[in-house]
């Protein structure tokens, strides 16, 4: 079955803690706006069977003493810690990518050619997807999101007080996020299209 972090992953070197955003009593009313119309979106999918069936998906990912751990502590810290380090890996996606945008710029520097088809060059291997690494960076991010939202559900906190929910309403179309919210339900280690969407 699909586990929900790699064995050496090396998530721990992503430092979740220094990953700077507004949290949901500092969003702009533009972002708050953003925030509610996902929220109304979504109301007719993010039910209790959603609950059941998303948390019948982290029991099949992880053990059940991590489950335990998970849904017996603070939740709100720890949906924002899942929130965090969503966050540092879908960061971590988009260096990777400048990274290997920078490695093909210098190659062709090496080889002569101009300034602007070296700029050419970057931009394109920078947007070229990188197999099975990129669906799996966004797969864990947003799984970890998943099991946020399903924790701070869980204690009764509002989606729009829930920072996993807020991270994604932002960063995606209110349509993708029902569509990744409802793809939650689906097992994440063979069915994952919109789980496993672009951040």
């Amino acid at each position: 079955m699909y586990s929900a972090l790699p064995a050496g992953w090396g998530v721990e070197e992503l430092h979740p803690q220094t990953v700077q955003r507004a949290r949901a009593d500092e969003l702009t009313p533009q972002e708050q706006d953003r925030v509610e119309r996902a929220v109304a979106f979504c109301a007719d999918t993010v039910t209790e069977s959603w609950e059941s069936a998303v948390g019948a998906q982290v029991v099949d990912c992880i053990s059940p003493e991590t489950w335990n751990r998970l849904f017996g502590g603070h939740r709100d810290q720890t949906c924002k810690a899942l929130a965090d380090t969503a966050k540092a890996l879908l960061d971590g996606k988009e260096a990777l990518h400048e990274f290997v945008g920078s490695v093909a710029e210098g190659l062709a520097e090496d080889v002569g050619l101009e300034p602007v088809d070296r700029a050419v060059v970057k931009e394109l291997a920078k947007r070229i997807p990188i197999p099975v690494i990129d669906q799996k960076i966004v797969m864990i991010a947003r799984s970890l999101q998943m099991i946020g939202i399903l924790l701070c559900l869980g204690e009764g906190r509002p989606l729009n007080r829930c920072q996993c929910f807020i991270d994604l309403a932002l960063a995606e179309s209110k349509e993708c996020v029902k569509q990744i919210v409802t793809d939650a339900m689906e097992d994440w280690a063979t069915r994952s299209p919109a789980l496993a969407k672009s951040g």
